[in-house]
């Protein structure tokens, strides 16, 4: 806004108002917040506009509120507060107010001043506050009755300062200071450069659903690894189960074939499970220990579809608690009972690394399927991000939903509509329709009320 006819198209519009609920439904858009900021100071920086603001908008109890929300923006707010009380007029707004006006700003400070305990740089709130504290105290007339504990809330700032303060003694004394102070009014543009040189100081720039998304999408990963170490470890071992049968069935030939006694050779051949594998010696063994395999490789394909989410239409189908609408509960608990059923048997080292490592990614699969429920597969779906960039305008200003009421009608409904035949009336076609269908219409007899005289034929 570069002039006070800007501001009368911005006001003929509703502009603010319209910032004002997107600035109070985007707690987590930064951007959002920090662009919307950036206006209220170029506002603040024309005497009209700001009037206006304060006396038709209520814009001191909207900031009040504000900081009774959240303070991260408490620097950003001082700096607005301090552009108000240098372009407003005092006697203006006294008169206006009654002095409202200024007991407002003193509240605001002092919301702000109680965020230095919980700001891990309270340096900058409390140097950005000074100026606006003196400016508001050399007001003319009465002074507000939160001046004092403002002035209260400064001291305390004030010495949590000195608490922190180390000054070596050998350090030199420098009366200039090379950074020189913005003066008021602040502009958008130098409360842009401020608030973007904060965030990239002391706030990630990601929004913590970006926290769940990665979180999840590494579990993912981690858990694609580990089906593909049981995938790759399972084959080895069914190989291996393969020759030491063969060896077995060739050694066990042998010995029939020898009229000697072979103790040795009876002891293998009566041992529970054939050397080497982990085929048990019983009949049908071999066909049960290749079919279990055969089956977990099965299940482990299954899995690592379904991890990677093709064809999503048949599990949604054939295999719902595989699917898109279920979470990744069920999912951990195939995985943990696969690494039981391999680690119940004796196998080499990376089959046993493999199913525990599988193991232990379905102990967290179950764990993030309590936590976040139906909704894990969404939050760590990349057309997620899409479906909330579509929900740009907020859903409540000022406290009022607004979104529609009207909504789509259940498909029964549109079903039964569908079916249904076109009415036929209470004329001709009506009588023609219900007599095709067996009803019978009968006609009234013509009768006379009780009451109603007689017709005679002579007055006929």
């Amino acid at each position: 806004m570069m002039s006070t006819d800007d501001w009368r198209v911005l006001k003929r519009r509703h502009t603010w108002e319209l910032l004002a609920g997107l600035f109070q439904s985007s707690d987590q858009d930064l951007t959002l917040r920090n662009s919307i900021l950036e206006v209220l100071a170029n506002l603040t920086c024309n005497a009209q506009a700001t009037t206006s603001l304060i006396l038709k908008s209520s814009l001191l109890h909207w900031i009040e509120m504000q900081l009774l929300v959240s303070t991260a923006e408490a620097i950003a707010w001082i700096k607005i507060l301090e552009n108000i009380l240098l372009v407003v007029d005092a006697q203006k707004m006294e008169s206006s107010t009654a002095g409202e006006w200024r007991f407002i700003i003193c509240r605001c400070l002092s919301l702000a001043l109680r965020s230095m305990t919980r700001s891990s740089k309270p340096e900058p709130i409390f140097a950005s506050a000074a100026p606006v504290i003196w400016r508001l105290s050399a007001f003319p007339g009465p002074s507000p009755h939160a001046l004092p504990e403002l002035l209260d809330h400064s001291l305390k700032g004030l010495e949590l300062l000195e608490s922190h303060l180390d000054i070596p003694p050998s350090r030199p004394m420098k009366l200039h200071s090379a950074s020189v102070p913005c003066l008021p009014p602040h502009s958008g543009e130098e409360l842009h450069v401020f608030l973007l040189n904060n965030c990239i100081q002391t706030k990630p720039m990601l929004p913590p659903r970006a926290y769940t998304f990665i979180g999840l999408n590494g579990l993912r990963i981690f858990s694609l690894i580990g089906l593909l170490l049981v995938f790759s470890s399972n084959i080895v071992t069914l190989v291996h189960d393969i020759q030491a049968v063969n060896n077995f069935q060739a050694g066990k030939a042998a010995a029939v074939s020898d009229s000697a006694t072979n103790t040795t050779a009876e002891d293998i051949l009566s041992n529970d499970y054939i050397i080497g594998s982990t085929v048990p010696n019983q009949p049908a063994g071999v066909f049960w220990a290749v079919l279990n395999r055969l089956l977990i490789i099965f299940q482990i394909i299954i899995l690592l579809l379904s991890e990677l989410g093709w064809p999503a239409a048949f599990f949604n189908r054939f295999f719902p608690i595989l699917g898109k609408d279920f979470g990744v509960g069920a999912l951990g608990i195939i995985q943990c009972l696969i690494g039981a059923a391999i680690l119940s048997h004796h196998v080499d080292e990376f089959s046993l690394v493999a199913a525990f490592f599988l193991f232990a990614i379905g102990c967290l699969n179950m764990l993030a399927g309590l936590i976040f429920r139906e909704s894990a597969k969404s939050k760590r779906s990349i057309t997620s991000w899409r479906e909330h960039s579509k929900n740009v305008l907020p859903t409540h200003v000022a406290g009022v939903d607004i979104r529609p009421v009207a909504t789509a009608a259940p498909s029964f409904v549109s079903s039964v509509f569908k079916n249904e035949e076109k009415p036929q009336g209470f004329g001709i076609q009506g009588e023609r329709a219900a007599g095709l269908k067996g009803y019978l219409i009968s006609k009234p007899i013509e009768s006379l009320p009780r009451y109603a005289p007689n017709r005679s034929p002579s007055a006929a």
